[in-house]
């Protein structure tokens, strides 16, 4: 292999190692919107921005769960409170932040606020089967 080869791997190895880099380390367009980061971002600037007015923050997003929590359940309206302690148990599972501590802390979020809702979802079926 003569040095004008070697030369040429090297700078091929730089070149790829560099393009490589910047991709990784490049900021998300701000108009996509398709990153779960971005989303859970947008979403804590849209409550930020609500802060003034309380009202407004809390009761949209449980009044979603309450009116939904057998779809985030994935269980029947009328399902029985065992179905509904089954399904609470698989779906926390899937969604505990604790199992996905290791996977970076845009899914960290994800499973915080999927785990936040299942567990609303849960007390509110609860609450109606008793």
């Amino acid at each position: 292999m003569t040095s004008t080869e070697i030369m040429v791997i090297v700078g091929g190895l730089l070149l790829g190692y560099w393009i490589v880099g910047n991709l990784i380390n490049r900021k998300p367009d701000s108009s996509s919107g398709s990153s779960v980061g971005e989303n859970t971002a947008r979403g804590a600037q849209q409550n930020s921005s609500h802060q003034e007015d309380p009202s407004n923050e809390k009761p949209r997003e449980e009044d979603y769960i309450l009116a939904n929590w057998f779809r985030i359940l994935e269980v029947s309206e009328d399902a029985s409170q065992e179905q509904i302690v089954a399904a609470y148990k698989q779906k926390i599972r899937q969604y505990h932040p604790d199992k996905v501590a290791q996977m970076g802390a845009e899914i960290r979020e994800l499973a915080e606020f999927k785990s936040k809702q299942i567990n609303t979802a849960y007390d509110y079926a609860m609450k109606l089967r008793q």
